[in-house]
């Protein structure tokens, strides 16, 4: 069946969306992580929770050098 071939199951697709959610958010924001928190209404343990689960690096921005 060539639709089956071509759609990822329900579990893969939902993983690649949130990938890329988490990853656009990150750009659109700069890493601010306040922004990231208000805009996505996540709780700080929650969204490193996903970062953890799709393997993203994330170093917030502190503006220290």
């Amino acid at each position: 069946m060539i639709l089956a071939e071509a759609t990822p199951s329900l579990k893969a697709f939902k993983s690649m969306m949130e990938q890329r959610y988490l990853r656009k958010l990150i750009a659109m924001t700069r890493g601010d992580l306040a922004a990231i928190l208000s805009i996505s209404g996540l709780s700080r343990s929650h969204f490193y929770a996903l970062l953890k689960k799709n393997r993203i690096a994330f170093k917030q921005d502190d503006g220290q050098v």
